[in-house]
C-alpha cells in the first residue's frame, strides 16, 4: 500500500506549472555584463539559459535573472538615464516569493509554462525534478533524466523507472552516480577549427553554459579532450590549444573536426 501511495506522489505531474529543473531561458534584448563580472557580457540576441532564480535588491528594486552553475544578469539596463528591458523570460515566468531569508534581496521561483515546452522536454523536467526531490545531485539528475527520457532502454533508464516507482535499493544506487547514468562520448583525436557561424569568437566557458573564460577567433586550430551532452542534447567540447594546454568547454558545432 505504502510503495503504491509513493508511486502516485512521484508521477503526479501539476497541472499548470512546474518549478524549472535548468529549461528556462531568456533572450538578451539588448547587451547586459553579469553582475559578477562586468567582462561577461550577454549580448543582444543571445540566450541567458539554465535559468533558476528571480531576484530582486531590497534596498535598489534591482532585478535579477540567475543561472544554475552561471551569473545572474539585471533584467534592465540604464540608457541615456533611463530604465530599458534587457534581459526577458522565453518559456517560463517568475513565480512565487521563494521562503529563503535574505537580508539584502527577495528570492523567487522561476515556473515552467508547460504550453512552450515539447512533451518530451516537459516530462525530461518533470522527472528531473521528481529526482532533485529525491536528493540526486543537479548533474545527476538531469543526466538521468536525459537517458530516461530519451533512451528509455537503456540500463539507466530503467534504473530511474524503478526508482519512480519507489524502489529505494534502486534511489540508493542512482545517488551512487552510476558511470552508465554519465552522459560522456569518447574523446576525438582529430585536429579541429573554430568556425562559430555568428562570426564572432567563440566562447570558452568553465562548464557547458557556465561563466565565460574567454573567447577564441574562428580559424584557430584546437583539439577535443573530451565531450559530453547538455540537458538538451547538444554536445559540448573540452578542448585544448595546439600544445595541448587545456582551455575549457565550447558548443561543439562551432568547432569543425576534419
Amino acid at each position: 500500500m505504502k510503495r503504491g501511495i509513493l508511486l502516485l506522489a512521484l508521477l503526479f505531474v501539476p497541472p499548470l506549472a512546474a518549478r524549472a529543473a535548468d529549461v528556462c531561458k531568456a533572450i538578451a534584448l539588448r547587451d547586459v555584463p553579469a553582475l559578477e563580472n562586468s567582462a561577461s557580457i550577454l549580448k543582444e540576441g543571445e540566450l541567458d539559459t539554465a535559468i533558476t532564480q528571480y531576484r530582486v535588491n531590497k534596498k535598489t528594486g534591482e532585478a535579477l535573472f540567475c543561472s544554475h552553475g552561471g551569473y545572474c544578469y539585471p533584467t534592465h539596463v540604464q540608457e541615456n538615464g533611463n530604465k530599458i528591458e534587457a534581459l526577458k523570460l522565453t518559456n517560463c515566468q517568475v513565480g512565487k516569493r521563494d521562503g529563503f531569508d535574505d537580508p539584502d534581496e527577495i528570492y523567487y521561483s522561476v515556473d515552467v509554462i508547460r504550453s512552450k515546452l515539447s512533451p518530451a522536454e516537459l516530462k525530461r523536467d518533470d522527472v528531473d525534478n521528481r529526482l532533485l526531490e529525491l536528493g540526486l545531485c543537479s548533474a545527476c539528475a538531469s543526466n538521468a533524466a536525459q537517458l530516461y527520457v530519451f533512451q528509455p532502454q537503456s540500463p539507466c533508464a530503467r534504473l530511474v523507472k524503478e526508482v519512480l516507482e519507489g524502489n529505494p535499493d534502486a534511489l540508493k544506487i542512482l545517488s551512487g552516480g552510476p558511470h552508465y547514468c554519465e552522459i560522456r562520448s569518447a574523446p576525438e583525436t582529430t585536429a579541429c577549427i573554430v568556425a562559430d557561424p555568428t562570426g564572432t569568437p567563440l566562447n570558452v566557458r568553465t562548464a557547458p553554459y557556465g561563466r565565460a573564460l574567454g573567447a577564441i577567433p574562428n580559424g584557430n586550430r584546437v583539439m577535443i579532450i573530451d565531450r559530453t551532452k547538455d540537458n538538451r542534447g547538444k554536445d559540448w567540447a573540452y578542448i585544448a590549444n595546439r600544445t595541448s594546454k587545456p582551455l575549457g568547454w565550447v558548443f561543439r558545432e562551432y568547432i569543425d573536426c576534419r
